[in-house]
């Protein structure tokens, strides 16, 4: 019903636009302003393989998170010296998700900045959504993994009954981190994986069964007879 109601409010919107577009349309048929297709289609793709890397970025920066709050978790255990090898292998993952994470956020910054000079050549840009700028946004989120990734360097030599003071500056550095990425999500339209639904397909074994034809029931007395 809501995927109707939207297609519906759509197709109101774009009849509506198609009045205000006609009077700037100049003879060559382009409204005046506008960006010419095949830019708009490259912004597009960069676009797109932009929101590739933020898909990384979300599973590794979640993956941190996670292992924090496992070490975290471990803390408030009583912890013996045969637990350390448990702590040193949440630590591990941690230096290895911020790495990964920072990868691509590398790679998403050269596609982000990629669109913006097709942007620039336009005769028209488009302003980020609500003031944000999507670069800058990338650049403080990778100083907060990068501030975050140093601390966890300090939990691994970190005493085990000393273990919930050394996993703090980590978690607030992955708080203002997951905070920047939120900010960063919203202005690129970009849906954070922990708002996706798992999947939409049944797993096997799971599908609706088709209901099957009921057999029609024998009565006594009708055994062959007519």
């Amino acid at each position: 019903m809501k995927r109707g109601i939207a297609s519906v409010l759509a197709t109101t919107l774009l009849g509506l636009g198609a009045f205000a577009i006609a009077d700037d349309m100049p003879k060559g048929g382009q409204p005046q302003g506008a960006m010419p297709a095949g830019q708009a289609g490259a912004m597009d793709i960069q676009a797109m393989e932009m929101r590739k890397h933020l898909l990384l970025v979300d599973v590794y920066l979640s993956d941190a998170v996670n292992n924090t709050k496992a070490i975290s978790g471990l803390s408030e255990l009583k912890l013996e010296k045969k637990d350390k090898p448990i702590v040193d292998e949440a630590q591990k993952n941690i230096d290895t998700n911020l790495s990964m994470a920072t990868t691509h956020i590398g790679h998403a910054r050269q596609r982000g900045m990629a669109g913006t000079a097709k942007r620039e050549e336009g005769a028209m840009e488009r302003q980020p959504v609500a003031g944000v700028d999507p670069q800058a946004k990338l650049g403080e989120l990778e100083q907060h993994l990068k501030a975050a990734r140093d601390a966890a360097k300090k939990v691994k030599t970190a005493r085990l009954e000393e273990l919930d003071r050394a996993i703090e500056p980590v978690a607030a550095h992955l708080s203002a981190a997951e905070k920047t990425f939120t900010d960063l999500a919203r202005s690129a339209n970009y849906t954070r994986l922990e708002q996706m639904e798992l999947g939409r397909v049944p797993v096997r074994g799971t599908e609706e069964q088709k209901p099957q034809p009921s057999m029609p029931t024998e009565q006594p007395g009708q055994r062959g007879g007519y």
